[in-house]
């Protein structure tokens, strides 16, 4: 462990390690938060930047890999320094929030291409900065006439709800449409304060996603993930992805083969409301994108329709439309 936390320094808080209900290394709670051995293993398909953030960035913090959307890098603080993370290389550096120049410089690369239409605010976790700051960027990005809504990723209501004050839930609204997208894993994280932290963004108009990553030994069962999805929809958060978990440094003993996660959305899919469903998905190595992948349900398109089975198994066939002449 002490080798493992001088590769990746540690970083947790109180609440979130109040919710382990052991002192267990395999605790689901502690896995995401403590150094392990595990990560010394090093094989090759392994990197500290998986998804080639820094080849996607044609100004420094900006990240444009997707046509109509990009994601800006505000700040690389968290709170809690999740052992899962993609973006561990920034646990070397000295800490930094993004500039006034930076923010200029980015803002002016949107302005000269309309097509973004989205940003994203991560990091880092953007509900870490200043009040003052948070504003000034979220007025700049408004600024720019071609984007036309926002994105806050954030971890603080899972780690540290106390800080979702009515402040900072206020300013927030102030710049919809604005999304808020969480990271819960585990049910032991739904608690009476992250939903009190909820509550104080939802009351003020804000919709609220949530991006699960599949651990192994976390949440890599069918019981562990649908008493998660009905946690966060009584709590008024929409699932949004359940993540292949990203090739970086120090996860492989995290990691779940993706047959894993095939077989969780095939026990979830018809058996619980489709509102609860999250997409299951890779971000694809070397910045790629991202891939939603499904079970297997056998489709073979023929000459006049599609030949399936359902969530049940049982065989379906859906008819395409005939022409004007066949259907008199």
């Amino acid at each position: 462990m002490e080798e493992a936390n001088a590769l990746f320094p540690m970083r947790t808080n109180e609440h979130f390690l109040g919710l382990a209900r052991s002192s267990r290394l395999d605790d689901p709670i502690l896995l995401q938060v403590l150094p392990h051995p595990g990560e010394l293993l090093r094989p090759p398909h392994l990197s500290p930047d998986p998804l080639a953030e820094e080849a996607h960035s044609p100004v420094p913090h900006l990240i444009h890999r997707y046509p109509d959307r990009a994601v800006l890098l505000v700040t690389s603080r968290c709170v809690v320094r999740c052992r899962h993370c993609n973006r561990k290389r920034f646990w070397r550096e000295k800490e930094w929030a993004i500039s006034r120049d930076a923010l200029k410089e980015a803002t002016a690369y949107l302005g000269h291409n309309p097509q973004v239409r989205e940003v994203i605010l991560s990091g880092g976790d953007p509900l870490t900065l200043p009040h003052d700051h948070l504003e000034e960027i979220l007025s700049t990005l408004r600024s720019v006439p071609s984007v036309r809504m926002l994105r806050v990723g954030t971890r603080i209501p899972v780690v540290a709800p106390e800080m979702v004050t009515g402040e900072k839930a206020r300013l927030l609204a102030r710049f919809q449409p604005l999304w808020v997208n969480m990271q819960f894993n585990h049910p032991w994280e739904v608690t009476e304060q992250s939903r009190a932290a909820c509550d104080l963004l939802r009351k003020k108009g804000i919709p609220l996603g949530n991006q699960t990553v599949l651990l192994k030994d976390v949440n890599d069962s069918s019981e562990c993930i649908k008493k998660l999805l009905y946690l966060l929809v009584e709590t008024g958060i929409r699932p949004y992805y359940l993540f292949q978990c990203d090739l970086v440094e120090g996860v492989e003993h995290l990691r779940t083969p993706v047959s894993k996660g095939l077989e969780i959305m095939a026990s979830l899919i018809g058996k619980i409301s489709g509102i609860a469903v999250p997409t299951f998905a890779i971000d694809s190595p070397g910045g790629k994108g991202k891939l939603p992948l499904l079970p297997d349900h056998q489709v073979h398109l023929e000459k006049d329709g599609v030949r399936y089975r359902s969530y049940r198994g049982e065989p379906c066939f859906y008819p395409d439309p005939l022409s004007e002449e066949d259907a008199q």
